[in-house]
């Protein structure tokens, strides 16, 4: 990139868009590795941010042909979508509020926790 440009050293604007366009790739690579279960819940929460997980089910259940138990969304598919970075969970005072991870920001939501 910076040859491209005619540049001797590596502009630190060069480096924050090869770091922002590399997350962006992996997420992307991420994304289209969900399961349909867990590609769902993704959808509904890019669509309406900040679900409550009684109205995530809700909306999940209308989302898949073939959906889990809420029990088994909680346990298995929710952690997932944790674990790999592209929902963030809010928790106050017992509820749980889910939210899409903003690659751009990631630590957006770190204030939830």
């Amino acid at each position: 990139m910076a040859s491209r440009e005619g540049l001797s050293a590596i502009p630190a604007r060069l480096v924050e868009d090869a770091v922002a366009d590399a997350k962006h790739e992996v997420r992307q690579k991420t994304i289209s590795k969900l399961n349909t279960h867990q590609h769902a819940l993704y959808e509904v929460l890019a669509e309406e941010d900040g679900l409550i997980q009684k109205e995530l089910y809700a909306r999940y259940e209308e989302a898949h042909d073939d959906p889990v138990t809420l029990r088994y969304l909680r346990e298995n598919y929710l952690p997932k979508l944790e674990h790999y970075t592209l929902v963030d969970i809010e928790r106050h005072r017992g509820t749980k509020r889910y939210h899409l991870v903003d690659v751009d920001h990631p630590e957006q939501h770190a204030e939830h926790v």
